[in-house]
């Protein structure tokens, strides 16, 4: 096959001419023609012998790109369309081996490009101004796959806005500082739950036209003791129902509610009587005193002591009712409420005090049984909970102490107690 000048055309019956190609087999003077079959031969039908194929490895352009003109003037509206066949299911393959690029054009403006490295840069036209739309209609999911240590970046001409780091690390720049730099709204977008002023550093929670359910509301975690802290964080305590802050590397109530007044009673306790509950009461209740102990056991102690001779476990109830002073404002915690006792057998349980705390209105706060840690040794125990009691000045809170022990278990040793509230 040898080249002329070339010429190369598709008719409106859809036929692709390539003029110029002179073939030794051609039967109609030189004209390379593609028939209705899609077969490139040097005939112009399926009449005749010459069949030589376009050869592929043609490569004789020069230095100006050769094009494929379809020619509107020429009536040839049809378009040029490449089929792969389904039979075989042959694949269309552009092997780019040396350095040239595959670019599609608009008015010899690129705006697609595919690089011999894989690259692909696509570029929407100002003049133009066509949209792009990325559309999944099916099921499965578009994924970018960010196998390397490339980012994935989103940019406002030419500087990152938006940078997805291979690692999962996300990064938003605003490229104008706005009082909507970042906005988190509703599906229907009439409600801001979150905003981000970067020309006022802050951070907006809701816009302040929510009204009952439509209100915005900021809620931090909580937890039912104090987490390690860092200054200026802040949580919800749900045991103690309190804001938490931690200022000056301690934890401490967010809202300041007035001074801290402890109450307590010392056996023998004022406001208290002693109770047998009908069964399983044989022993002896007396009071006594003991001091010279070390700091960690409170170092002295006004006590009850309750024994028996019975092998089986008796019990004796101490009950005690205390009346909240009329400056209470707050009750304190639910660990403020403590009391203290010595357990002859420890962590053994055929001896130990039953702790029971009701409100005014005999709503059972907090029951615990407690054994102590060590035999003999005295302990301070605390609430872990007031559950859904409520106080008030001038209300009564009961204490109920219910000891247990039995006579090889020995002498079970009840002492102080004490609350907080705040005035």
């Amino acid at each position: 096959i040898s080249h002329t000048s070339t010429r190369i055309s598709v008719t409106t019956a859809g036929i692709l001419t390539l003029s110029g190609y002179n073939c030794s087999a051609n039967a109609n003077g030189g004209a390379l023609t593609a028939n209705s079959s899609g077969v490139i031969s040097c005939t112009d039908d399926d009449v005749g012998t010459g069949t030589p194929t376009l050869d592929d490895a043609y490569n004789n352009f020069g230095a100006t790109p050769s094009k494929i003109t379809i020619d509107a003037a020429q009536g040839q509206t049809g378009g040029l369309e490449f089929e792969l066949s389904a039979t075989n299911n042959p694949n269309l393959v552009f092997d780019m081996q040396g350095s040239g690029d595959i670019i599609f054009q608009d008015a010899s403006s690129a705006f697609l490009t595919l690089s011999d490295t894989g690259g692909f840069e696509l570029t929407l036209d100002g003049t133009d101004n066509p949209a792009m739309t990325i559309t999944n209609n099916g099921s499965s999911n578009v994924t970018y796959n960010l196998a390397s240590t490339g980012d994935f970046v989103i940019q406002d001409n030419g500087t990152p806005v938006l940078t997805l780091a291979d690692n999962g690390d996300l990064t938003y720049v605003s490229s104008t500082n706005g009082t909507t730099a970042f906005e988190i709204q509703n599906a229907t977008g009439a409600d801001t739950l979150f905003s981000a002023d970067t020309s006022n550093n802050r951070v907006v929670i809701g816009n302040a036209t929510g009204t009952g359910t439509s209100t915005t509301v900021l809620v931090v975690d909580s937890s039912t003791a104090d987490p390690t802290g860092v200054n200026g964080a802040i949580y919800y305590n749900s045991t103690d129902n309190k804001f938490r802050c931690f200022e000056n590397s301690g934890w401490t109530d967010c809202i300041d509610t007035g001074s801290v007044v402890t109450m307590g009673r010392i056996p023998e306790f004022s406001g208290g009587l002693l109770h047998a509950d009908g069964s399983n009461n044989t022993g002896t209740m007396t009071a006594d005193f003991v001091n010279a102990l070390s700091m960690a056991q409170g170092e002295k102690h006004n006590y009850y002591q309750w024994s028996t001779g019975q092998a089986s476990a008796q019990d004796y109830d101490i009950i005690v009712n205390v009346q909240i002073p009329s400056d209470f404002a707050s009750i304190g915690a639910a660990s403020t409420f403590k009391f203290w006792h010595s357990d002859p057998d420890g962590a053994t349980t055929n001896a130990q005090t039953t702790w029971e705390l009701y409100d005014q209105d005999e709503t059972q706060c907090f029951s615990a049984a407690f054994n102590g840690a060590s035999a003999g040794v005295w302990e301070q125990e605390a609430a872990s909970s007031l559950s859904t009691c409520a106080f008030a000045a001038g209300d009564i809170i009961t204490f109920v102490f219910k000891l247990s022990t039995t006579s090889t278990a020995s002498n079970l040793l009840l002492g102080e107690f004490e609350f907080q509230y705040a005035n």
